[in-house]
């Protein structure tokens, strides 16, 4: 999930913690105040926050079994999404092709664990709080009789996680649009990749 997402007032009740959100109040309101919402200013506040909780929090967080779980449900994605933001950060880019591993290798998780553990535990870190806060939002919904209704994924975007870790199950010559209609002449091209078949 997106980082964006992240309610970092959840993160930590800690003192220093508090001290820092207070810091960046102004900063809060003056994006709550803008007309539209500033997505590149929203996320570069929210991770300047999280990278100092992760600081405060990460050995409490990474030693409870809540986490420890959520690691073992879900380090099949999780592990290779980590090492797909890593390598994203030090390239500049989420241009894999561009990089030296054009492809996640399982070699991959090991070497970085070992050279820049901290930048993977931070992506870890950030989606155990999302799923943990995700996972609230639905709890509350549906206390209220509402219930969460997920979108189908018709394709990925070309440099994905997804593609990188599985290019032969995605057609990365083709991509998905829409054909010429009265809202767009010339057709929509979404840039998406459809996968190679169903399922």
């Amino acid at each position: 999930m997106h980082p964006i997402y992240l309610d970092v007032t959840k993160l930590s009740q800690k003192q220093a913690a508090q001290k820092l959100l207070a810091s960046m109040e102004p900063l809060r309101q003056k994006l709550n105040a803008a007309e539209a919402v500033d997505y590149e200013g929203v996320l570069k506040a929210k991770w300047q926050i999280i990278k100092a909780l992760f600081q405060l929090e990460k050995e409490t967080v990474f030693k409870s079994s809540s986490y420890q779980a959520f690691f073992e449900t879900n380090k099949d994605w999780l592990i290779p999404y980590g090492c797909f933001c890593v390598l994203r950060d030090k390239y500049g880019t989420c241009d894999f092709t561009t990089w030296s591993e054009t492809r996640y290798e399982p070699q991959i998780a090991t070497l970085l664990n070992t050279l820049d553990q901290e930048a993977l535990l931070l992506h870890y870190y950030v989606q155990f709080h999302l799923d943990k806060q995700l996972k609230e939002a639905v709890s509350f919904a549906h206390q209220h009789h509402c219930i969460f209704k997920g979108d189908i994924a018709i394709g990925v975007f070309k440099n994905s996680v997804d593609v990188w870790q599985n290019q032969s199950l995605f057609h990365v010559d083709a991509q998905a649009g829409a054909p010429p209609d009265d809202f767009s002449v010339s057709g929509q091209n979404w840039g998406f990749r459809p996968t190679t078949g169903p399922g």
